[in-house]
């Protein structure tokens, strides 16, 4: 049995009750034994790295091993002072992990992060980035992850290139049959979860296929739900209807028991309306604004983003018993839909 003393040393006997319960509760598995890891290193930058360098030492004369713990954006900074050989760096992947992580849907898989004989971090510095992210905006946020220490560092060369689902896979597993509209769904999901809005903050923060992939996978059935409802909309930009009223389901999902099918109801009427065409009245809020995508020139047609913030400013107008005026795009942040 082996375990972390209070100072962060590499033991092999086992700690008497009195010394565990001086020390963190959090477990690291190692190999598959359990020991106990210091309260400092989950909150101090200083101790964080000894502990780091401490396993890094010990690979040396064990061999390859694997623990499983409890990582804060401490152990996260010290890991990344040790990317040295990595490849280039892409803000996106470091946001899409920020978001997974603030989202609660983290998952400690056998994906884990890896750590070379040399002491270098061969795989994983945007989990590690996506975890100090988050940490700056919720301070104290963990994840328990899989880090492997003594690997070879020519071993990086052979890491991450497993064949994942394609997009058409994906397609078939929610019945539909062009990828492009999925696709365009997901990223502006992505893009709403990481940053609030769907118009890409910049070129450093489009999403690549992979991360496409994983939302579509994801969130496949409401893709899908979202996807056949615009099928028959005589609308000019059905992209970002689906996206609202892939957005107001989720609101009404998030809604109290007695609330939701009332909410989900009136909903889908406002989109049947502006969308779709059905059931409009003369002079309705609703018909005006469809008249702002059907009643204009082809050049005149609000854009992607405009659309989808055009659609929620007419339901929140509805909803508030506001003017007319107040339906226009301003750009950034999307609002949130009113229930």
């Amino acid at each position: 049995m082996t375990y972390i003393n209070q100072d962060g040393v590499v033991e092999p006997k086992k700690p008497t009750a009195k010394l565990r319960s001086s020390v963190s509760t959090a477990a690291v598995t190692l190999v598959s034994r359990t020991i106990e890891t210091p309260d400092k290193a989950e909150t101090d930058d200083h101790a964080a790295a000894e502990l780091i360098n401490r396993l890094v030492e010990d690979a040396k004369t064990r061999g390859v091993f694997t623990v499983t713990m409890n990582v804060t954006a401490p152990i996260a900074r010290s890991l990344m002072t040790r990317n040295k050989v990595n490849r280039d760096i892409q803000l996106w992947e470091a946001m899409r992990f920020k978001t997974i992580i603030l989202s609660g849907r983290w998952q400690n898989n056998a994906q884990g992060l890896v750590v070379g004989a040399d002491g270098s971090l061969l795989t994983g510095q945007h989990r590690c980035l996506g975890l100090i992210e988050a940490d700056a905006e919720r301070p104290g946020v963990s994840i328990e992850v899989m880090i492997t220490f003594g690997v070879p560092p020519e071993y990086r060369l052979t890491m991450d290139v497993g064949v994942a689902r394609s997009l058409s896979d994906l397609c078939k597993m929610v019945g539909l049959k062009e990828p492009k509209r999925v696709a365009t769904l997901a990223t502006y999901i992505w893009r709403y979860d990481a940053f609030g809005a769907i118009k890409s903050p910049g070129p450093l923060f489009n999403a690549d296929e992979n991360v496409v992939r994983e939302v579509a996978e994801a969130k496949c059935k409401e893709i899908g739900a979202a996807l056949h409802y615009v099928d028959d909309a005589a609308f000019p930009r059905r992209p970002p209807l689906a996206f609202v009223y892939y957005r107001m389901m989720k609101v009404c999902a998030e809604a109290t028991a007695g609330d939701a099918r009332f909410v989900e109801s009136n909903m889908t009427s406002y989109l049947d309306k502006v969308g779709k065409g059905l059931g409009l009245a003369k002079g309705s809020i609703e018909m005006r604004i469809r008249n702002k995508f059907i009643a204009v020139k082809a050049k005149e047609i609000p854009n992607y983003w405009r659309t989808a913030e055009l659609l929620i400013r007419g339901w929140n107008a509805i909803h508030g018993n506001k003017s007319i005026r107040s339906v226009m795009a301003r750009g950034g942040k999307l609002p949130e839909i009113m229930v």
